[in-house]
């Protein structure tokens, strides 16, 4: 499936692997001229009304819908790699070449100055939003490269899928300090329709890639107990983000967490080296003195954010890879 992008008065396309059936999303604006532009290229025979665009239309408009379709055609079906240094721009240069060379990094935010290895692209615009209105006490994230399965060398349908098979997150392992090995991370994992009807869904394969959709789940956790969740997905054609939310209060011995509260979020970019992917977990805890005499409450949050993102990697490849920690970043 290929995007055009368009901006906030022009439409964003949405075609099929065989350049047809092709579907105008939700960003079109009402005016009658670009609702009749609409009609035109929402039919069945998009060639036929690309014609009519050349032959019929004002310049204007085959400035605005031909040029880039013409720029399509010139690159690889529409992949958009990105590159890994412009993405890691803001960051020090020595955490890039840990990252190139060991595969991961990670930070627990213990001096509070917040969010300091997000890459440099306007998807971070939503999860920086979200991190200011959540105001959290514990933060951590990670950055990682995963190789591109063979043959794949951009985010795919395969990818995509593989974060809605919800039920298959069972299989998520992480590093138990308590047992002192790699245990299952949850008992029970599903989709449900909402918080108010429960009832377990199938998980929702589907055969093209939406700009926006979401779910919501019930995920019974080892240690943080049963507890309703709701992920959005969001691509742009550049980025896929799934954002975890928790919808209901934490609570397995004492209160965690309010809902609302905790966020996880996972967001995948294609550059050469393979897919950059960056993890996020900050969570407003409650009780945050009291647990944190317990456990290492960053280390906690970040080994279940850090087993997702193995678990793609494991999914993607057919391969068992254990999570591996490596020493914190000390800023």
């Amino acid at each position: 499936m290929i995007k055009l992008r368009g901006t906030s008065k022009t439409p964003h396309l949405v075609l099929d692997s065989n350049f047809s059936a092709v579907t105008v999303l939700s960003k079109c604006s009402r005016s009658p001229a670009t609702l009749r532009f609409c009609r035109l290229v929402s039919t069945k025979n998009f060639f036929v009304n690309f014609l009519k665009l050349f032959f019929r239309g004002t310049l204007r408009q085959f400035l605005w819908f031909g040029l880039p379709f013409l720029g399509l055609l010139a690159s690889p079906l529409g992949a958009r790699q990105l590159n890994l240094g412009n993405l890691l721009s803001n960051i020090p240069a020595e955490t890039v070449e840990k990252l190139k060379s060991e595969g991961t990094v990670l930070r627990y935010d213990r001096k509070h100055i917040g969010m300091a290895l997000a890459p440099n692209h306007s998807s971070l615009e939503s999860i920086k939003r979200q991190y200011q209105r959540l105001e959290p006490n514990v933060l951590s994230e990670g950055l990682y490269l995963i190789p591109y399965p063979k043959g794949v060398h951009d985010i795919d349908l395969n990818l995509y899928n593989i974060t809605r098979r919800v039920s298959k997150i069972t299989e998520v392992t992480y590093q138990s300090d308590k047992k002192k090995a790699v245990v299952p991370l949850f008992d029970k994992v599903y989709r449900i329709q909402d918080v108010q009807n429960r009832r377990r869904l199938e998980d929702e394969i589907v055969d093209s890639i939406p700009m926006h959709d979401r779910i919501f789940m019930y995920m019974k956790e080892v240690v943080l107990g049963s507890g309703f969740y709701e992920t959005q997905y969001v691509y742009d054609g550049e980025s896929l983000g799934f954002f975890v939310n928790n919808v209901s209060v934490l609570r397995p011995l004492i209160k965690v967490a309010d809902k609302n509260n905790l966020a996880m979020n996972i967001l995948i970019f294609a550059v050469e080296e393979g897919y950059l992917v960056y993890g996020f977990c900050a969570v407003n805890m409650a009780n945050m003195d009291f647990i944190s005499r317990m456990m290492d409450v960053y280390s906690a949050f970040y080994k279940r954010m850090y087993a997702m993102v193995v678990w793609v990697e494991n999914s993607l490849h057919g391969t068992d890879k254990q999570p591996v920690y490596g020493k914190e970043l000390d800023y």
